[in-house]
Order: structure tokens, then sequence, then C-alpha cells
């Protein structure tokens, strides 16, 4: 299966929202696009002065740490990843997610985007004076939910407390034993479960890194390679094991291969023989190339446990899986 690709054309596809699978290169970047929101926000209020009323004094552009603590869960939200550039050129958010789970995935750009622009929304309300109750009645001693941002040299947390009214919930910095009150729609943000915000998709490269993808399962093989010109104007081919391709068919095929997408978390998977291999050989400017394995290991009857490292947090379903080797082996 062979087709030819300029280069300077962006294959975008849409798989539950905007998916970049060839890319020129660029990412957005999030952080300055929340920040020129927030600075037009920041100056109306200003205007009504309310500026004195945000809570966190870290501004977006200094935030390189943020932990969420809510319902007994933990989410750990980093800029930074341990994979190469290369690897995750296709999270538009730039934002990853180290905590709960065993492996670093993608923020959803949305999910992130809320996070970052819902800093400025955090104001305190009324300020508490007296002591009207003690921080443990407004539910403010080892409280359930809170909120950490972090810079380069600061950071700061807000616990959130027990509800004040309909519309709001009694607060107080980590550091500051003075309560006040902040509207419950400015934490909703930060009140998603780490699954309500993680990309779904099992593993999306860019076809512009892609030097060859290897799927094996049973006893059958496809082998994926793509051939990038030293001329980019020639664009680049791609072979699949030998046969060839329309060009919209190929579209359709990768697809279904990069929409491959998790349905559930787990924690209890444990590792055996896959069932199934996708193993990406990706171009990588510091190494030449590298490797990563992605292995379907059955988890139950319905489900492949997803391992990258020989470790999972998500499973599969194994009617998808199977759905996609369909239309692979289907286009002859």
């Amino acid at each position: 299966m062979k087709f030819t690709i300029k280069v300077g054309v962006a294959i975008v596809l849409l798989l539950g929202g905007v998916v970049i699978l060839f890319s020129n290169g660029k990412k957005q970047d999030l952080q300055a696009e929340v920040k020129d929101i927030q600075t037009d926000s920041i100056t109306v209020d200003t205007n009504q002065n309310s500026q004195e009323t945000l809570v966190f004094q870290i501004t977006t552009e200094e935030v390189n740490k943020i932990i969420i603590d809510n319902r007994g869960e933990r989410i750990e939200l980093l800029p930074t990843s341990p994979y190469s550039e290369e690897e995750v050129r296709t999270n538009l958010s730039g934002w990853y997610v180290h905590q709960p789970y065993k492996n670093v995935y993608s923020v959803k750009y949305n999910k992130m985007s809320d996070i970052l622009y819902g800093l400025a929304n955090i104001k305190r309300g009324e300020i508490l004076t007296g002591n009207e109750k003690s921080l443990e009645e407004y539910g403010l001693v080892n409280a359930n939910f809170k909120i950490s941002i972090a810079s380069k040299d600061k950071e700061e947390t807000i616990l959130i407390g027990v509800p004040a009214t309909s519309e709001s919930r009694y607060a107080k910095l980590e550091t500051d034993d003075r309560v006040f009150t902040i509207h419950s729609s400015a934490l909703e943000p930060y009140s998603y479960q780490a699954f309500d915000i993680v990309e779904k998709f099992v593993k999306i490269v860019a076809i512009d890194v892609l030097k060859q993808l290897t799927i094996q399962f049973t006893d059958q093989e496809v082998a994926i390679t793509v051939e990038h010109q030293e001329n980019l104007d020639l664009g680049f081919t791609i072979d699949i094991n030998g046969d060839e391709i329309e060009a919209n068919k190929f579209r359709q095929l990768y697809k279904s291969i990069a929409g491959l997408s998790v349905k559930e978390e787990i924690g209890d998977a444990k590792y055996g023989p896959p069932a199934a291999t996708m193993i990406y050989t990706i171009l990588d400017s510091d190494k030449g190339e590298n490797e990563v394995k992605v292995e379907f290991v059955p988890y139950n009857n319905k489900s492949f446990a997803v391992f990258i490292d020989h470790k999972a947090d998500f499973i599969i379903e194994k009617k998808e899986f199977f759905e996609m080797i369909k239309l692979i082996t289907n286009q002859n």
C-alpha cells in the first residue's frame, strides 16, 4: 500500500476532537494564549477595583506545576514529560498528567485551557473577620479538596471547605488562617477526576516523525513503513506490506489506528504474554530513532489492558482493537 504526501500539507482528522496526525512541528503555546485572555480579564477587574481579590499571586505564565487533591485522588499536572518532542508532537495542550497514573499522559486541550484560564477566576468573595466558627466547622481542617500551583520559586495552596451558600464554599490559603468564600462555579475546572481530563488515545504519532509502525497479532504482522525524502518538496511515501492503497483509503486506515481509545482506568492489571503489540519507530532529533512498544494483554473476556513499559493504567475493548485489525487486513 503506497502513496505520497506533500510535506506542506497538514492532515487533520476529527477523532472526538481535533487531532493533528501530520504537523508542521509547531505547537500552540497554551499558557501564552491564556495569558493574553487573562490580561484582558484582569484589566477589566482592575477598573472595577477587584484585582486584589485574586487568591493566587503566581501568574499563569509562571505556573510550572498544578496539583489537585479532590475526593481522595491526587492529580499532578506538569508542562514536561519523559518523552521526546517528536513522540508527543500531537499533544495540543503541552501539559501532562504525572499522577495518579503509572505512566505519563497528555492532558486534553480544552480541559487544560479551562484549568489555566480558571486560575484568574479563583477570587475571594466575603472575607470573614470574626471567629464565627472554628476551621474544623468550615471544613478546613484536613480538607479533602486542595488546589496547589507552583512557579520556579514559589508555591501556593488553597484549601476548599464545606458549602457556605448554595453558590459558594469556604476557603483559605494553606499559609493563612483567614477564611473567605469562593464561588463554586470557579472550582468546576478542578472538580474533575483524572480520567476526565486525560487524552484517551492509546498512541498518536504524527506521520512526519513516524518511520515505521509494526502491528503483531495472533500469527500475523502488518508493517507500515514511512520513507521520508531528503528533499521535503517531494514529500514521503508509505508502504504497507508492499501493497498499494489509495490516499483516501490510507487516511481512513490511519484514522482508525490513531483513534484507538481506552475505555476505563484500572489499577490491578498484571503483565503477561500480550495478545497483540504495536511497535512505533519514531524519528528522534537526539537519538536518531526511538522505539515505543504498546502491548495488549488480556484483562477479561471483553478487554485488553494497555501496557507501556510493562505498566498499565487503562483497558481497551477487544472489539475496537479487532475492528481496526479487520480494516487493515481487508485493504486488498
